[in-house]
């Protein structure tokens, strides 16, 4: 995982994240890592900030690293997401490749991050709600799946647990 310019890797993170804070075998949190060292940037997945026009509002998001602003659901609940198969067609979720996060310098924090073993595959989450991108954004910066069906929200840096 990457935090303050450095990549960690995320195998390690498995067997430590879980050993340090009793995570369920579905989900792995991202903990303590950050003085180790892995693969490239380029073979992690990756999650930056941007800043977006939400609603009128300019807010500072999570984005993937094409720079598609990241979603979680109301419906999701920790450790299972509500939104599979059919659903995944128009919210595709953030799966996680290769071994590694590349994760943004600022705000968010390394603990916020884990990883959900679940229907969808192996999908990312931030305070543990599972991310995904929308098809109703054509490309980066946009965000018009905000409040869709008052039910998907964009991922900001300052997103809680309390939604559950």
């Amino acid at each position: 995982m990457k935090l303050g310019g450095r990549v960690v890797g995320f195998a390690a993170s498995v067997v430590l994240g879980c050993a340090l804070t009793g995570c369920s075998p579905s989900r792995t949190h991202a903990t303590a890592l950050a003085s180790q060292r892995s693969s490239p940037a380029s073979q992690a997945t990756v999650i930056r900030t941007a800043r977006v026009d939400v609603d009128g509002v300019m807010r500072t998001v999570l984005a993937n690293g094409a720079g598609r602003t990241l979603y979680w659901f109301t419906f999701d609940k920790p450790d299972k997401a509500a939104c599979t198969t059919q659903c995944t067609l128009a919210w595709p979720p953030l799966l996680m490749r290769g071994t590694t996060l590349d994760l943004p310098d600022n705000d968010a924090q390394l603990e916020s991050f884990g990883v959900l073993n679940g229907p969808n595959g192996r999908q990312i989450e931030y305070e543990g709600h599972p991310l995904y991108t929308s098809d109703q954004d054509t490309g980066p910066a946009q965000a018009n799946g905000e409040g869709f069906e008052d039910a998907w929200y964009v991922a900001t840096v300052s997103l809680t647990g309390s939604g559950w």
